[in-house]
């Protein structure tokens, strides 16, 4: 297997808990419809459940375990995502024109042009990634606890009922800025912040100095 393939194998470990939760979901709306395969299946098992909730006091909320899973993933899908997209400058010497030509490879396959081949499908799939469950959800978290943002919702009309008990989940551990106190529920997207800034780091200081070091043989050569 490519040091490529190597790395995108790791969106299995990422993704993984969040199918297990979407094939949960699928399961309990073929429950609640009725389909007699699935309630054969699984009615002993709910009412085992129901009396072990009961005893222990525990409420089943399918938003809490969303918002458990996708904390959860979060890490290992971000870091899949800009091991996918790490590259490396290497020179090359141009013998027709005897000057020295820059290009990118993937950081770890030297063999490996970036966004070249392979690649940039991959590429493709880890900016989707980072876009869409990664970036999107951090603001989201980030800015939900803002009246105007519940306002843009509206005006969107992205004010799902989904949105908003996840928005709720997210954000239920830290103070409302209720009884004068301020409003820190920000912090359950601020934190996620702080994990992107952490990677993004990672992902610039390697090529930042490298490049630096190739200029300074450069100008001394």
């Amino acid at each position: 297997m490519s040091p490529l393939g190597a790395i995108s194998f790791w969106y299995v470990v990422g993704f993984y808990p969040l199918f297990l939760l979407l094939l949960l979901y699928v399961w309990i709306t073929l429950y609640d419809k009725g389909y007699k395969c699935v309630v054969l299946v699984t009615r002993p098992f709910h009412r085992c459940m129901a009396r072990f909730w009961s005893m222990t006091g525990i409420e089943p909320s399918f938003t809490h375990s969303i918002a458990s899973i996708y904390i959860l993933c979060f890490t290992q899908i971000a870091a899949t995502s800009f091991k996918i997209l790490r590259f490396q400058f290497q020179y090359s010497d141009n013998q027709s024109f005897g000057n020295k030509s820059l290009l990118l490879f993937f950081f770890y396959d030297a063999k490996q042009p970036y966004f070249g081949a392979s690649h940039v499908l991959a590429s493709v799939f880890a900016i989707l990634f980072l876009l869409f469950l990664i970036v999107l959800p951090t603001l989201y978290m980030l800015l939900y606890s803002f009246k105007w943002f519940h306002k843009l919702l509206d005006c969107l009309h992205l004010r799902k009922q989904l949105l908003i008990s996840l928005g709720d989940v997210f954000t239920s551990p830290y103070k409302n800025g209720t009884n004068g106190t301020y409003d820190y529920r920000f912090f359950a997207g601020f934190h996620l912040l702080l994990r992107l800034l952490v990677f993004l780091l990672q992902f610039t200081y390697h090529h930042y100095l490298t490049h630096f070091l190739h200029c300074q043989q450069c100008s001394v050569a």
